[in-house]
C-alpha cells in the first residue's frame, strides 16, 4: 500500500473511530439522563404512594424509596427547603450525600377540611457509571469489531479506488524520453483523465523543447561550419608555407573577416534561441541595403544594381542569418556567374530576391528543398556534404519575421529565391 493509500485509510479510520465514540457518548449520556428523570418520577410516586407512614414492606425487605413524614424536628439547611416547598407546594429535589430525594407536600379530604402532609422520599442516587455501564459494555467491543472491520473495507476500497492512479504511475515510468511520442491513455474517472491530459501536455511541450533544442543545435553547427572551415584553412596555409608580410597581412585580414563573421552568426543564433525560448526581441526597421551588405561576404561579387531603398521591419540578426543562407546556396550554385540581388515591393511586403544562373531547383522539388535535411538533386550533386539546413533555417526564420520564404522560376533558368519581409 502507497504512502497516499495509507494516509487515506488512516484518515478515514480517525473519523469513523471519533464519530463512533461521539455517538457512543451522546448515547452513553442521553441514557443516564433518561434514568436519572425516571429516577426523579419514582421519587414523585413514592412520594404520593400509599407508604407514605413509611410501615410498609414487602417480605421484611425494605422498599428501594425510603419514605417518610417531616416534622418539625430539622435541621437548619433541610427547615429552608421545607419552607420552600410549603411555599411553592412544588416538588423540590435534592442531592444529600449519595442519596437522591424529594420534598412534597401531599394533601387529602378530611372531616374537617384539606389535610397537607408534607413527605420526604429518598433514593441511592445513580451515576452515570451505573446508568450507561452496561450499555458501554456492549457498545464499545461491537465498536472495536466494526472498526476492524471497516478497516479491512476501507483498505480494498481505497487500493480499488487508487488502482487507476497505479495504471498512471506505471506508464509514466515506461516514458524514458519526451520525444519518445509515448503518451498516457485517456481513460478512467475524471480526475485521473485530467492528470494524464495534464502529463501529456507537459509531455508535449517537453518534446517540443526537446526538438527545439535539436533544431538549433543542427542550425547552429550549419551556420558556424563556413566561417569556422575558412579560418582553419587559413591557419593552415600560414603554418605550412612561408607566407611574406603581405601574405600575413592578407592572412591576418581574412582571420578577421571570418572572426567578425563568426561573431554575427553567433549573435543571431543567440536571438533565435531567445525567440524559440519565448523571449520577446523588439524588430527594427532597416533599409534593405543595409541588410544585404552585411551578408555579402558569402557572395562578394553580387550584383546590386537592381537593390532598391526599401525599408524593411524585422529583427536585423535572424534576418542576416536567412539571407546569407540564401547568398550561400545561391553562390554555391551559380555555376561561376554572377549572383544577382534585388529588391521589390509586393503588397505590405518586401520581396528580396537572389537569383543565380545556375541548373535552378526543379518545379517539384521548390517546396520539398524547404524541409530539413532534405535537398535537390542538383544541390547533391554540387556539395555533396551539405546537410540540408540553410533552406529550412531561412524559411523559419522568414514565417518567424512574418514574411515567407520561397522558390520562383526565371526566364533563364537558374534559381530565384524570394525572402518576403514585412514593410514599414
Amino acid at each position: 500500500m502507497s504512502t497516499l493509500q495509507r494516509a487515506v485509510v488512516w484518515r478515514g479510520m480517525l473519523l469513523l473511530v471519533g464519530t463512533t465514540l461521539a455517538i457512543g457518548a451522546a448515547t452513553a449520556g442521553l441514557l443516564h439522563w433518561t434514568v436519572s428523570r425516571q429516577q426523579d418520577a419514582a421519587l414523585i410516586v413514592a412520594a404520593n404512594g400509599a407508604a407514605a407512614d413509611g410501615h410498609w414492606t414487602i417480605d421484611h425487605a425494605p422498599p428501594p424509596v425510603r419514605v417518610r413524614v417531616v416534622d418539625n424536628a430539622v435541621g437548619e439547611l433541610e427547615r429552608r427547603r421545607v419552607e420552600l416547598a410549603l411555599h411553592t407546594e412544588a416538588p423540590q429535589f435534592f442531592d444529600r450525600g449519595s442519596e437522591r430525594g424529594v420534598l412534597a407536600v401531599v394533601e387529602r379530604e378530611g372531616d374537617d377540611g384539606e389535610e397537607h402532609r408534607l413527605v420526604e422520599a429518598v433514593v441511592e442516587r445513580r451515576g452515570l457509571a451505573s446508568n450507561a455501564g452496561p450499555f458501554l459494555l456492549v457498545y464499545l467491543p461491537l465498536a472495536g469489531v466494526s472498526w476492524l472491520a471497516a478497516w479491512g473495507a476501507l483498505s480494498l476500497l481505497v487500493r480499488r479506488a487508487m488502482a487507476p492512479l497505479d495504471a498512471v504511475r506505471n506508464q509514466m515510468e515506461t516514458i524514458r524520453r519526451p520525444n519518445a511520442g509515448q503518451r498516457l491513455d485517456p481513460s478512467g474517472p475524471a480526475e485521473v483523465r485530467a492528470l494524464g491530459a495534464a502529463f501529456n501536455a507537459l509531455l508535449d511541450r517537453l518534446d517540443a523543447a526537446h526538438r527545439a533544442q535539436e533544431r538549433f543545435t543542427s542550425e547552429a553547427a550549419h551556420e558556424l561550419r563556413t566561417p569556422v572551415t575558412s579560418m582553419l584553412l587559413v591557419l593552415e596555409l600560414a603554418r605550412r608555407h612561408n607566407r611574406t608580410p603581405p601574405q600575413r597581412d592578407q592572412d591576418l585580414v581574412a582571420l578577421e573577416d571570418s572572426a567578425r563573421r563568426l561573431h554575427a552568426m553567433v549573435e543571431g543564433l543567440l536571438v533565435l534561441a531567445r525567440v524559440d525560448q519565448g523571449v520577446e526581441v523588439a524588430p527594427q526597421v532597416c533599409a534593405v541595403g543595409d541588410l544585404v551588405r552585411t551578408c555579402l561576404d558569402e557572395a562578394p561579387h553580387a550584383d546590386l544594381s537592381a537593390l532598391g531603398a526599401e525599408r524593411v521591419v524585422v529583427r536585423p540578426e535572424l534576418a542576416a542569418i536567412a539571407l546569407r543562407n540564401l547568398l550561400r546556396n545561391a553562390a554555391r550554385h551559380a555555376g561561376g556567374a554572377k549572383v544577382v540581388v534585388r529588391s521589390r515591393t509586393v503588397g505590405e511586403r518586401v520581396h528580396l530576391e537572389v537569383e543565380d544562373r545556375g541548373a535552378g531547383v526543379a518545379e517539384a522539388d521548390r517546396e520539398r528543398v524547404f524541409d530539413t535535411l532534405t535537398r535537390g538533386a542538383q544541390a547533391r550533386a554540387h556539395d555533396p556534404d551539405g546537410l540540408g539546413l540553410g533552406l529550412p533555417l531561412a524559411r523559419r526564420i522568414a514565417r518567424g519575421e512574418g514574411g515567407d520564404c520561397f522558390f520562383e522560376g526565371t526566364e533563364h533558368g537558374g534559381a530565384r529565391a524570394v525572402l518576403a519581409f514585412p514593410a514599414p
